[in-house]
């Protein structure tokens, strides 16, 4: 089963407007002027226990490297990796044709470790 940002299961969305203390503003399809990509994580995508009618194992945020239109977000948004910032690099001009990189590997141990190439979403 190939999955894709615009799958409906994810209900995938950019994000900006983030604030140092905390917080951000959903920006739904629109890439120029957001800080980041929050989707529900791959890691349930396509189980039997997380169908699209029913819940989600958890929120992810992958915040931007170089945003379009925006600055990036603060040091203290997203998650780190030894006490600094990871930040991707992203290309595309929305949801449906979305390049990350490098990979986004997600929680300690790792549930889910993969691509988003050209909108679609890979182990």
């Amino acid at each position: 089963m190939t999955a894709r940002l615009t799958d409906p299961w994810f209900e995938a969305e950019f994000y900006g407007d983030v604030k140092p203390e905390g917080g951000f503003t959903r920006r739904g399809p629109d890439l120029v002027g957001s800080q980041g990509l929050m989707l529900w994580c791959p890691c349930g995508f396509g189980k039997v226990a997380y169908p699209l009618d029913g819940g989600r194992p958890h929120m992810i945020l992958v915040p931007f490297r170089n945003p379009s239109g925006a600055p990036v977000a603060p040091d203290a948004h997203g998650p780190h990796n030894g006490g600094k910032p990871v930040r991707w690099l992203v290309s595309g001009t929305g949801l449906a044709d979305l390049t990350i990189t490098p990979s986004v590997a997600v929680g300690k141990p790792e549930c889910w470790h993969g691509f988003i190439t050209n909108g679609e979403v890979t182990p």
